[in-house]
């Protein structure tokens, strides 16, 4: 027995059907875009668990909302015949470690507290003991290193760095660990992954050390379940799009979420964005 939809799954369509009905969204001779984020499905996500009542909740609820939408667009233009509808999601989410290990899987969480502690001593015994802690902060396993501690103990970014990573790759839970220093050379990665972290690793904000975990490991932080890796539950989400020019059909071609705007921008018969790093989804088009 589901216990209710989340008010806000419908606060965020009534606000959508607002500006249909307000903008005359659809009814004008150019095209309009209504983009809308469930963002309560990722919070119940994260509190609760994927498999929990919370989000079974959110996803019926969100399930009647859009239809609520749709219901409200058929009526104002007539038909659906001229509309394009996209579903898709920004990451996907492992089961919590509980569940994992209920099914007995290896899952845990990397403690973040326990990791600082070992550094201090390591880098302690190694370069001389400092009064303050080595390491200034940590958010998402992307660790950095207090440059006023290196400046003071006369060590370099690099050889301090090196030494962390020999740290992390003792704890449980750790696949694989890269400096700043190695991303720059080229070192940094495990071969499957490369994609993934040359995408998101960004030189001078993210971390002097990053820690990738284990499948179904994760950070030791406020949430229950958190997403973060290259792996394929974090990374596989559904691409769902429907329209009068679409075949319907499911397909195992390779598709990712950045090829949605050159493929809507082939529909529009427009320039995809500047930067557009996708590819047009040319298989799901009628002849």
């Amino acid at each position: 027995k589901l216990v209710g939809e989340p008010k806000s799954v419908e606060w965020e369509a009534d606000l959508a059907i607002k500006a249909i009905e307000s903008e005359k969204l659809g009814q004008r001779t150019v095209p309009d875009v209504l983009a809308i984020s469930f963002s309560a499905y990722d919070i119940a996500g994260h509190r609760f668990g994927p498999l929990s009542k919370e989000v079974a909740d959110d996803a019926v609820g969100i399930d009647r909302q859009i239809s609520r939408i749709l219901q409200v667009t058929r009526q104002k233009l007539g038909s659906l015949k001229d509309v394009v509808i996209v579903l898709t999601g920004d990451h996907g989410m492992p089961p919590s470690v509980i569940k994992s290990q209920d099914i007995r899987l290896k899952a845990g969480k990397i403690d973040s507290l326990d990791f600082y502690k070992r550094v201090n001593d390591r880098l302690n015994k190694k370069f001389g003991k400092s009064k303050k802690p080595w390491i200034k902060d940590g958010v998402y396993l992307n660790y950095y290193l207090d440059p006023d501690v290196l400046a003071d103990e006369k060590v370099s970014l690099e050889d301090a760095a090196d030494e962390v990573k020999k740290v992390a790759l003792e704890l449980p839970g750790v696949y694989h660990v890269f400096t700043a220093s190695e991303f720059e050379k080229g070192l940094a990665y495990p071969p499957f992954l490369k994609a993934e972290i040359s995408n998101q690793f960004r030189p001078g904000s993210s971390g002097d050390i990053v820690i990738l975990p284990e499948p179904f490991f994760m950070g030791k932080d406020s949430n229950y379940v958190t997403h973060m890796t290259g792996f394929s539950y974090d990374r596989y989400v559904p691409l769902v799009i429907v329209g009068s020019s679409i075949k319907p059909g499911v397909y195992s071609n390779s598709a990712e979420v950045v090829d949605l705007a050159p493929t809507l921008s082939f529909i529009l018969h427009q320039l995809p964005p500047a930067k557009a790093s996708g590819r047009i989804l040319n298989e799901i088009f009628k002849n």
